[in-house]
C-alpha cells in the first residue's frame, strides 16, 4: 500500500487535471438519470421509505441507508431521479476521496489516473447511479481506509475520531462490506505494526465500534440467519458456482454489464490488456496489498454466497463489491505508469478508455446489457394495457415494479395469488391481464409458466400477449446450458386472457 512514484507532472497542472475528472464524474453519474425505469431492488427501496421507520431494517439490510433516502426524498421527490440523486452524490464523494487516498500512498499521477479510470468504468457508473446502498457503501468504505491511512501515519485524535464514525456507520450500511473493510484493516495492522502502545489505540478504536454497533447486533442477527433461510438459486453451491462468480466478478470489474462477454474484438484484447497491467502491478504493490484489496475481499463474497447466502443470484455478486473498485483501479493505474516501454503504456491506456467509452455508450443507448432487468420499459408496458383496457379488467402480476409504475395510471383491481380463484369467479370479471418477468430463478420461472397453465381451469383463454427486452439467441442457448432450464425468448410477458363468453382476439 504505501509507496511513492515519482511524478512529471507539475502540481498545479494535476490540481486542474482532478478537477477536470471530477468534472467528467460529475456528469456521467447525474446526467439522464430518469432514463432507465426502476427495477425490482429500487422499487423495494421506494416500498421502504414509503412506509414507517420501524420497517427500515426489513430485507436483510441495516437502516442507514434507508433514513438518508428517506430524508433525500422528501426534499427531491420520490423518482427516479429524486432518488438515484442521492447515490450519484455519493459516488461523486467516493471518486474524491478515492483521489485524496490513493495520492497519499502512492502519488496524484496514479491518483488522477486511477480517479479517471474508475469514472469512465461502465461498472462504477452503472451501480453508483441506482437508488440503492451501493454508492453510500463504496464512500464510507474508501473513507474508513482513508482515516485508517491517517490514524497510521499521524496517529492523532481527530483522525481516530474520524475513523470510528466513518466505520461503524459503514456497519450501519451494509454487513458484508463493513466487516471486509475492518478484516482488511485488522490484518494490515497485525503485518505492519509491531508498536505495542498503537496497537493498545488501535484495539480501544474497535471496540468503540462494536459498542457503536451494539444496539443492532440483535437485528442483524435475525437478519443474517433469516437470509439463511432463503431458497438457493441456481449454481448457488458447488466448485463449478465459485468458478462462474469470480469470472462474474472480474469481468463485471473489467467491462460492466454493458459488454457482452461475446464480443470477443472488445473482451480479447481488454483481457490482455488488464492482464499485463495487473502483472506489472504487483512488484510495485507487494503481494500483501494484492491480497487485502482483491484476493481477500472477492474470495469473503464467493465462500459467503456459496454457503451461508445461496439465495443470492450470481448477477448480484459483482456490485456487492463495487466499494473495492477504486482500490482495484489504483493497481491497475500503478500498472500502466510502471510500464517501461513508453507505446505499451500508452496502447494499454488508450484501449481501456476506449473498452469503458463503448460500454458507456451501450448503458446510455440501453443495449447490450448482461443483465435485462435493468432495461425493463415499465412505463411502456403500463402505458399499453392503459390504452387497451376496459372497465372492469383485473390484473394479476407479482411484479413491484408493475405496481409502482401503475399506482397512479391505472384504475385497474390488482389479484394477488391468493385471491386470483374469487377475483376469477366474480361475475363482474371478464378479463385478466397477467404480467410476470423471468427473475433469473427456477422456482419463479416455473410458478409463472404453472399459473399460466391454470388459468385454462378456470374458463379463460389467452386472447393477446406482447412480450418486452428480446434477449438473443446466443444469450438465451448459453443460459439454458449453464442453468439448465428454460429461459425466456423475452424477459417480460404481458397476456390478457378472457372468459369464454369474452372471446375475441386482438393484437398488439
Amino acid at each position: 500500500m504505501e509507496c511513492k512514484y515519482g511524478a512529471g507532472i507539475p502540481g498545479k497542472v494535476k490540481r486542474y487535471i482532478s478537477w477536470g475528472i471530477l468534472l467528467i464524474a460529475f456528469l456521467l453519474l447525474f446526467i439522464r438519470l430518469s432514463f432507465l425505469c426502476f427495477w425490482g431492488d429500487e422499487a423495494g427501496v421506494v416500498e421502504v421509505i414509503t412506509r414507517k421507520i420501524k420497517h427500515f431494517y426489513e430485507g436483510g439490510h441495516p437502516c442507514l441507508y434507508y433514513i438518508f433516502a428517506y430524508l433525500w426524498t422528501k426534499i427531491f421527490g420520490i423518482s427516479e431521479s429524486g432518488l438515484r440523486s442521492f447515490s450519484s452524490l455519493c459516488a461523486i464523494g467516493t471518486v474524491f476521496v478515492s483521489y485524496k487516498l490513493i495520492s497519499k500512498v502512492t502519488d496524484k499521477k496514479t491518483a488522477c489516473l486511477s480517479i479517471l479510470l474508475l469514472s469512465l468504468s461502465p461498472f462504477f457508473i452503472l451501480f453508483s447511479r441506482m437508488g440503492r446502498y451501493y454508492s453510500l457503501t463504496g464512500l464510507l468504505s474508501i473513507s474508513s481506509l482513508y482515516f485508517f491511512q491517517n490514524f497510521l501515519e499521524k496517529d492523532d485524535i481527530k483522525s481516530k475520531i474520524f475513523y470510528t464514525l466513518v466505520t461503524a456507520a459503514l456497519f450501519y450500511t451494509e454487513y458484508f462490506a463493513g466487516a471486509t473493510i475492518v478484516i482488511i484493516e485488522n490484518l494490515y495492522v497485525l503485518f505492519r505494526k509491531r508498536n505495542l502502545l498503537f496497537l493498545k489505540k488501535w484495539f480501544l478504536s474497535q471496540l468503540v465500534i462494536l459498542l457503536a454497533f451494539s444496539p443492532f447486533i440483535g437485528i442483524s442477527v435475525s437478519q443474517v440467519t433469516a437470509c439463511y433461510k432463503d431458497i438457493p438459486v441456481e449454481l448457488s453451491t458447488g466448485l463449478k458456482s465459485m468458478v462462474v462468480k469470480l469470472f462474474c466478478i472480474l469481468y463485471d470489474f473489467c467491462f460492466g454489464e454493458t459488454i457482452l462477454p461475446l464480443e470477443l474484438w472488445v473482451v480479447i484484447p481488454g483481457v490482455l490488456v488488464y492482464l499485463i497491467c495487473f502483472i506489472n502491478s504487483i512488484k510495485r504493490v507487494g503481494f500483501l496489498s494484492i491480497f487485502l484489496i482483491l484476493v481477500l475481499p472477492v474470495s469473503m463474497a464467493v465462500f459467503l454466497t456459496s454457503g451461508y447466502t445461496p439465495a443470492v443470484p450470481i448477477a448480484h455478486i459483482a456490485r456487492i463489491l463495487l466499494f473495492i473498485v477504486p482500490l482495484c483501479y489504483a493497481i491497475i493505474s500503478i500498472g500502466i505508469l510502471n510500464l517501461k516501454n513508453r507505446v505499451l503504456r500508452m496502447g494499454c491506456f488508450i484501449i481501456i478508455v476506449l473498452i469503458s467509452c463503448y460500454g458507456l455508450r451501450n448503458y446510455f443507448t440501453k443495449s447490450h446489457f448482461i443483465n435485462p432487468h435493468y432495461v425493463i420499459p415499465w412505463k411502456e408496458i403500463v402505458q399499453d394495457i392503459k390504452e387497451k383496457a376496459l372497465p372492469g379488467d383485473r390484473i394479476l402480476t407479482p411484479d413491484m415494479c408493475f405496481e409502482y409504475y401503475s399506482k397512479n395510471l391505472l384504475d385497474l383491481t390488482v389479484l394477488s395469488f391468493y385471491s386470483i380463484k374469487s377475483g376469477i369467479e366474480d361475475s363482474a370479471c371478464s378479463r385478466i391481464w397477467l404480467v410476470v418477468r423471468d427473475r433469473g430463478q427456477r422456482n419463479v420461472v416455473e410458478r409463472d409458466n404453472a399459473l399460466m397453465d391454470s388459468l385454462d381451469k378456470y374458463g379463460l383463454k389467452e386472447i393477446m400477449q406482447k412480450k418486452y427486452v428480446k434477449l438473443s439467441p446466443l444469450d438465451i442457448y448459453f443460459k439454458e446450458k449453464l442453468l439448465k432450464r428454460e429461459v425466456w425468448d423475452y424477459n417480460v410477458k404481458v397476456f390478457l386472457y378472457a372468459k369464454d363468453s369474452a372471446g375475441y382476439r386482438l393484437s398488439l
